[in-house]
């Protein structure tokens, strides 16, 4: 309406960039995706120029993007601050559509914490504080077994099978304790305000007033993962340059042998290289920890994500 010129709405938003310094982190800001407009050159600008850690700055990415918004987000990359994240409109909206959520608020989508896509404005999304896990400490568990595998598809198959066990029986059993916990702890009204569906149904967002109920699980490790199991399969299973239990044995003594652990860091092809075994298994591995985060029942209503 031409009320403000540009460099007052700087002003008036390099003002509420400080405001958010004083507050928590994982305060983000999503900008992009089918709402591209002059603000969100403006949003860029003042994140580049002030350099500040918060509020913590997302770009929705797809087909539409301009070369403008383009050349902005690469001026933020170069600064080295860590910012903007991007997100893949076409991956997320697909994915959240699979978690049983309509198109529209599918497509509607904020980041919430760190990179969990919700919809905005009508779904309670607890990030990461709905639980966390580390992928490599499930691996040092199985490995603690000290069995021989007779090839790397028994080992690979067996690893899966313990995953899926201890995640059904003792992990998503921690997630539900930490559900119950949040809704009889961490209740709050005053969030509830912010919520439309709250204000309609009367519930707090922890009771179940939105229309989405998000449980975030936060999963560590995956590289690390992928690199130990491409690790094992090279030097025991088809090198056969150790046996099984010695590759275990160095493992849980933290790699006395020098000569073997540079032989295991060093090894080439690992997540990252683009590396047609490793891609694979990076593949087959997110797919399955998919299925077992999607599948597992929290609570009525509650729709867990990661």
């Amino acid at each position: 309406n031409g009320i403000l010129k540009r460099e007052q709405a700087k002003e008036l938003l390099m003002c509420f960039w400080l405001k958010c310094c004083e507050g928590d982190e994982s305060q983000n800001l999503t900008l992009g995706g089918s709402d591209e407009n002059e603000l969100t050159l403006v949003c860029l600008a003042v994140t580049t120029e002030l350099k500040l850690w918060q509020p913590s700055v997302s770009v929705r990415i797809n087909e539409k993007t301009t070369d403008r918004v383009w050349k902005s987000i690469t001026e933020l990359v170069k600064i080295g601050i860590g910012m903007p994240a991007l997100f893949n409109d076409k991956a997320i909206t697909a994915s959240l559509r699979n978690l049983g959520i309509s198109e529209a608020d599918a497509e509607n989508y904020g980041i919430v914490g760190c990179y969990e896509a919700n919809p905005s404005g009508n779904a309670y999304g607890t990030t990461a504080a709905g639980g966390s896990f580390w992928l490599h400490d499930i691996l040092l568990e199985f490995l603690g077994d000290e069995k021989g595998y007779v090839n790397f598809s028994e080992f690979y198959s067996a690893f899966l099978e313990f995953f899926k066990t201890k995640y059904e029986t003792d992990i998503l059993h921690g997630f539900r304790k930490n559900w119950d916990r949040i809704k009889r702890d961490c209740v709050s009204p005053f969030q509830g305000l912010c919520f439309r569906d709250c204000l309609k149904t009367g519930l707090a967002a922890e009771n179940g007033g939105c229309k989405y109920t998000m449980f975030g699980i936060n999963i560590l490790g995956i590289g690390t993962l992928i690199d130990s199991i491409y690790c094992i399969k090279k030097l025991v299973f088809e090198e056969k340059f150790c046996s099984y239990q010695y590759m275990v044995s160095q493992v849980k003594e933290n790699f006395p042998d020098e000569e073997f652990f540079l032989r295991c860091r060093g090894y080439e092809g690992k997540f990252g290289t683009d590396s047609e075994e490793t891609n694979v298994l990076a593949h087959e591995l997110s797919l399955f920890i998919a299925d077992l985060v999607d599948n597992g029942k929290i609570a009525d209503g509650v729709i867990p994500y990661a």
